[in-house]
């Protein structure tokens, strides 16, 4: 009864796994490229205006992209949507209901200890073949968070201690 209702659940999650994998691969090579073409409308800009009025002429494109593109995305946000009439539960809120009392802490944890050994090495293969993501992720990472608790070292002195400058 139930294996037909999971089946269907897990087709779902496929297809819109597959479909973010889908676009995620076709967005990559254009932020590459885009990132290579504004590079060169940069060095183009520098050698014919100079590297002042050029850089401003790029801080204004983007200015203008991001004013359109904020343009757009609040027009498409205040459009009302309609509203379904006494609509039949969809089949997340059918897995959702199901589902919510396998979730709590005493059905939780035999499963993980069980299906964590099975798991572990396709977990350990999949890390393996994104090795190169998850360390430019981590770099990413560390440099966000490091920048942000070295700021919020420099300005945490105590009044008695002024806050010193790199400088000096």
């Amino acid at each position: 009864m139930f294996q037909a209702l999971v089946q269907k659940a897990q087709g779902a999650v496929n297809t819109a796994v597959g479909k973010v994998l889908t676009r995620a691969a076709v967005a990559v090579p254009l932020v590459i490229a885009a990132g290579f073409g504004i590079a060169a409308l940069t060095v183009t800009l520098t050698e014919r205006f100079g590297p002042a009025l050029s850089y401003t002429i790029m801080a204004g494109l983007f200015v203008a992209i991001g004013g359109v593109t904020a343009l757009v995305m609040s027009r498409s946000e205040t459009e009302p949507q309609p509203l379904p009439q006494d609509a039949a539960p969809s089949l997340a809120e059918n897995v959702a209901e199901f589902a919510t009392p396998l979730l709590d802490r005493d059905t939780i944890l035999p499963l993980l200890t069980t299906a964590g050994p099975v798991a572990l090495p396709a977990l350990l293969r999949l890390a393996a073949r994104n090795l190169p993501l998850l360390v430019v992720a981590i770099i990413v990472a560390l440099f966000y968070f490091g920048r942000s608790v070295r700021a919020d070292e420099q300005t945490t002195g105590t009044p008695d201690e002024p806050v010193r400058s790199p400088h000096s």
